[in-house]
């Protein structure tokens, strides 16, 4: 994490948003709470959510490709043993 956690806790993240991309967070809600009561416009902080939301789908394929690769590393060698059975009999 790029923010500490005193931070994290003054500006009232949650735990469940306190991830690897909470340093995007801070902003976008000190510009959400910057906005008056009951006027809030899609347009008003666009450049913050965009950070935002753009750091989570970077942090997404990241988990995902770890996750194929985990996968794929298995299956190979649950593949491999498979064959060497076969050759073993």
């Amino acid at each position: 994490m790029k923010v500490n956690p005193e931070i994290l806790k003054r500006e009232k993240i949650n735990i469940y948003n306190r991830d690897f991309c909470a340093h995007f967070l801070v902003p976008l809600n000190r510009c959400r709470r910057s906005q008056p009561m009951h006027v809030s416009f899609p347009w008003t902080c666009h450049e913050e959510l965009h950070a935002y939301e753009r750091c989570q789908h970077i942090e997404y394929v990241k988990l995902m490709h770890m996750f194929a690769t985990y996968v794929h590393g298995f299956s190979c060698r649950r593949l491999k043993e498979e064959q060497r059975k076969l050759k073993g009999e």
